[in-house]
């Protein structure tokens, strides 16, 4: 069974929000190797865009942001869609350095991920 990253937010995100505003803006795979999969590949990197996160047969609409540590650490409200199925996810996600990105998801699960490209 394939797992998804959840990542939900608890304050709204302006519709024009930058990476330097938000630098968890862009992809971010589980390894470098993800990072070149295909974009129809469960190995593919998922996309943080300001409206959601978004992966092979799966994304998630970016519900509250709430920046718990300035430019460092955010609280993610999610809605997501993975198989058909809806679900809310609350997620904690930590730039333990400027391309490493922690993501703790609601079950106390953690991930540590890669900026693609960085």
């Amino acid at each position: 069974m394939r797992h998804v990253i959840l990542l939900p937010l608890l304050a709204a995100l302006p519709a024009a929000v930058s990476a330097a505003e938000a630098p968890w803006i862009g992809d971010w795979g589980i390894s470098p190797d993800s990072c070149a999969a295909p974009m129809l590949s469960d190995d593919r990197p998922t996309s943080f865009t300001a409206e959601g996160l978004y992966g092979h047969e799966w994304s998630c609409d970016l519900e509250t942001l709430d920046e718990v540590m300035p430019g460092r650490a955010w609280k993610a409200g999610l809605s997501c869609l993975d198989m058909g199925e809806t679900l809310a996810v609350t997620e904690l996600w930590v730039l333990t350095e400027p391309d490493a990105l922690t993501v703790i998801d609601d079950m106390g699960g953690t991930m540590r991920l890669t900026r693609c490209g960085g």
